[in-house]
C-alpha cells in the first residue's frame, strides 16, 4: 500500500495567482497612478530625473495599450501555471522550486520598488521647492 498522496494543484494555483496579482498591481500603477503624478509634474512645470521620464514614457505606452498586456498575459499565465505544477509535483528538486518561486515573485516586486522610487524623486524635489 502506497502512502503517497496524489499531486495537488492548489499550491501551484496559489503561487501563479499571487504572481499574477503582483503583475496586475504593477500595470494598475502604470496606468492609473503614474499619469496622475505626471499631471502634477506638468502642472508645476518640473523637469524630472531621467529614471522618472523613462517611467512616464513606459506608463504612457501602457496607458494606450493596456489591453495588449492583458492579452499577452493570458498565455504567459497558463504557461507559468503548467511549469509551476510540473516543478512542484514532478521535478523532485526542492531547490528548483525555490528558484522558480523567486523568479515568479522577485521581478514584479523589484519593478514596483523602482516605480515608487522614480515617483518619489521628483516629489521630494517638489516638496523642497514648495517649503522655501
Amino acid at each position: 500500500m502506497s502512502n503517497s498522496k496524489p499531486p495537488s494543484i492548489t499550491g501551484s494555483v496559489v503561487r501563479v495567482a499571487l504572481a499574477t496579482l503582483l503583475w496586475v498591481l504593477l500595470l494598475v500603477v502604470l496606468v492609473v497612478v503614474v499619469p496622475r503624478e505626471r499631471k502634477k509634474f506638468d502642472d508645476f512645470g518640473m523637469s524630472v530625473p531621467t529614471v522618472t521620464q523613462i517611467l512616464v514614457d513606459v506608463s504612457m505606452f501602457f496607458e494606450d495599450y493596456w489591453w495588449l498586456a492583458v492579452f499577452a498575459a493570458i498565455p504567459v499565465v497558463i504557461g507559468t501555471g503548467i511549469a509551476t505544477y510540473y516543478l512542484r509535483n514532478r521535478s523532485g528538486s526542492p531547490m528548483l522550486i525555490v528558484f522558480w518561486s523567486l523568479f515568479l515573485f522577485v521581478p514584479p516586486i523589484l519593478l514596483q520598488l523602482v516605480v515608487w522610487w522614480a515617483l518619489y524623486l521628483p516629489l521630494q524635489k517638489l516638496q523642497e521647492g514648495l517649503s522655501r
